[in-house]
């Protein structure tokens, strides 16, 4: 199977017009908000991340506006991992959401997954029912 099957269409498009190194930093810095398009690129927030030439490249293709950046792929796949390590630590939900840059939902969401798939051990505050062992 194809790594392009698990890649947005936004994501696809960002690599072709800037590149990969250029797509990732951005991924990485803003993945799952919108960046601002300007009009005139040089300065901005935007340029900073990807430099003039590749912030004329996306208004020139996006045109001037906000364009959504994708959380997805590799940056998605390192920010689960990182997450799982710190959970692994034992530091706290909210904690590791401010490290990893994303929702506290998030890392909820992935505690009970990495439970179902035993890579972290259950809550231990959690009280057993009796009965149950």
């Amino acid at each position: 199977m194809s790594i392009d099957r698990h890649i947005s269409e936004t994501e696809r498009e960002l690599r072709g017009v800037i590149g990969d190194d250029a797509t990732d930093r951005l991924m990485d810095r803003c993945g799952g908000t919108t960046v601002y398009v300007a009009e005139t690129p040089e300065g901005t927030k935007l340029a900073d991340i990807v430099g003039a030439d590749m912030a004329e490249a996306m208004r020139d293709y996006f045109g001037r506006g906000h364009v959504l950046v994708p959380s997805g792929g590799r940056v998605q796949e390192l920010r689960r991992e990182r997450a799982l390590d710190l959970l692994r630590q034992g530091m706290s939900a909210e904690h590791v959401a401010r490290e990893c840059q994303v929702s506290a939902r998030t890392i909820y969401m992935y505690q009970r997954r990495f439970r179902k798939q035993g890579l972290i051990a259950a809550n231990p505050r959690q009280l057993k029912l009796p009965g149950l062992d």
